[in-house]
């Protein structure tokens, strides 16, 4: 069905919708407080029916601000653009964080979003980047660029496998104590992928506890929503990056060069157990591929956080490509990693390779 939407709608005014005081801890108990506050009030007031773009209820906008004005991300992603309605309200938080910028796809909306979006004030539109991309092609160029967000919306399509993709995908580009927001839960798709993917990364937050209440004797029953009046879950990334017996792919980044001597870590906690690395060195030119692979296994012992938690695991044999040199050469390095020990293995920071680094060399 095709919804019939005016997007001329005359655009309110920037406004700043909370006091320098107006604090309030993303938690339960902080979402309740917000809502009994003078701050909600205002912001629900400033969003009822606006702006009409927006398939949101009030109170979902108003929450979509209230989350972005208290964390104050430094990168956010919306997957679907639709009519630009919701972007206009992330970048109006983001304006009156101060901070942050917005990047929205929408693979349907080539045409439809960027004279939407060029009539916004400039204020709003130096916050905000539109892609008529999928989310498939932006995960990959992310996870390729090492790009990460502090605040990803999940509002493309809703089927089961769809949604369970993009929050898996999310999850990978996340910053830890990150948010992410899946919209229309009602639906069956996104609830139940979201409780397929908090039963497998129990380390992963459900701000509100909501999740785990559905009935699995009444399957299509509406659920109960993180805040009342919205469609929304909400969760929060653990304050880490976890490493588990389960192996990790932490992404096949671009480098300046096909050569790995060992990996990095930086240390979040302390870590006794053994780590399990699996490296790849791929090139790609205008010959057949080339793949280099090493494996090896590691003790870690460290009952204390070292004071630098940065540490070297050096390969026992080092990858080193013969096709390093030259122009037009694509380069790229894949780290997996898994841990077996007394408890999952906590990084401040993605593993990276030495002495090669994320970005493409001069010469490519």
């Amino acid at each position: 069905m095709v919804v019939d939407m005016d997007t001329s709608e005359p655009i309110k005014p920037l406004t700043p919708l909370y006091g320098s005081r107006e604090q309030f801890e993303i938690s339960a108990a902080g979402l309740a407080a917000w809502r009994q506050s003078e701050a909600f009030a205002r912001a629900v007031s400033f969003y009822r029916d606006y702006p009409m773009r927006s398939l949101q209820s009030n109170e979902a906008r108003a929450l979509l601000h209230h989350l972005i004005v208290m964390r104050r991300p430094e990168r956010t992603l919306e997957l679907g653009t639709y009519h630009a309605g919701t972007a206009e309200v992330m970048a109006r938080a983001l304006w009156e964080a101060g901070h942050g910028h917005l990047e929205t796809i929408d693979p349907f909306g080539g045409e439809r979003c960027p004279p939407i979006i060029a009539a916004f004030p400039p204020q709003l539109r130096e916050r905000i980047s539109f892609l008529p991309i999928n989310s498939g092609s932006h995960f990959d160029e992310a996870i390729g660029r090492g790009v990460l967000y502090d605040l990803v919306l999940i509002d493309g399509n809703h089927e089961f496998e769809f949604a369970l993709f993009d929050l898996m995908c999310a999850a990978r580009i996340i910053r830890p104590n990150g948010l992410v927001v899946l919209d229309n839960v009602d639906q069956p798709g996104p609830r139940f992928a979201t409780k397929l993917f908090l039963e497998h990364h129990p380390e992963w937050r459900d701000i509100a506890d909501v999740v785990r209440r559905t009935d699995p004797a009444a399957p299509l029953a509406a659920p109960q929503p993180s805040f009342a009046d919205t469609k929304f879950y909400i969760l929060e990334a653990p304050p880490y990056y976890p490493v588990t017996a389960i192996p990790h792919s932490f992404g096949a980044i671009e480098t300046d060069r096909a050569e790995v001597d060992g990996i990095e870590l930086e240390l979040a906690a302390p870590a006794r157990g053994t780590l399990h690395i699996q490296v790849y060195v791929r090139t790609f030119s205008g010959v057949e591929p080339e793949e280099l692979e090493h494996l090896q296994s590691v003790a870690l012992d460290f009952s204390k956080l070292p004071e630098d938690p940065r540490i070297r695991l050096p390969l026992d044999r080092p990858l080193h490509s013969a096709r390093a040199a030259g122009r037009a050469v694509i380069r790229r390095i894949e780290i997996l990693l898994a841990f077996t020990g007394e408890q999952t293995l906590a990084l401040r920071s993605p593993p990276l390779p030495y002495p090669a680094r994320h970005g493409k060399s001069i010469d490519s």
